[in-house]
């Protein structure tokens, strides 16, 4: 009597633990899948670094390009501008450039931009959201350089073969 009593107690205890196992497993399966279901699980920023990397590249190159110029050779920047923007970031960019011509060639303006930071906030689907700390130095005939800093939220868009375009900058 004494061991069949005793045989039912674990028994009964064994059955409780597989259901508890059992919810268990049911309560972190769901709760992994809806941490997949994410956002921030199907940002590939936080987990590709060769793709993060490419836009980094890419995007700092453009900018550096799109942000710098010579008033002795402003086609290379309207080169850059034609290469490395796209959309709405291209439009507007030639808006405010054609008055910068204007200015630097009046002045002899020569503009060197740098980019002091970036970091990819966004990465999924061909579409990336960058931050970037972008330095500034004017140089300018018979006066003394002047430099600025900006802080840009950069959208850039990923062509058929590969390369990096930026599609929108909005200053912050």
């Amino acid at each position: 009597m004494f061991r069949t009593r005793t045989r039912r107690i674990v028994v009964a205890a064994l059955a409780i633990v597989l259901v508890l196992a059992s919810a268990s497993a049911v309560y972190f399966g769901v709760q992994a899948q809806q941490l997949r279901d994410t956002e921030s699980a199907r940002n590939a920023a936080l987990v590709d670094t060769d793709a993060t990397d490419a836009v980094i590249e890419q995007v700092s190159a453009s900018l550096k390009a799109v942000f710098s110029y010579d008033y002795t050779r402003l086609e290379r920047t309207e080169h850059a501008v034609d290469v490395a923007l796209i959309g709405e970031a291209a439009a507007e960019y030639r808006r405010e450039f054609e008055t910068a011509a204007q200015q630097a060639k009046r002045r002899g303006l020569v503009k060197a931009a740098t980019v002091r930071a970036i970091g990819v906030r966004e990465l999924a689907d061909g579409r990336a959201t960058v931050l970037v700390f972008l330095d500034q130095q004017v140089n300018r005939q018979g006066a003394a350089p002047t430099s600025s800093t900006a802080t840009l939220d950069v959208t850039a868009l990923r062509d058929n073969d590969g390369t990096w375009r930026i599609s929108n900058i909005d200053g912050l």
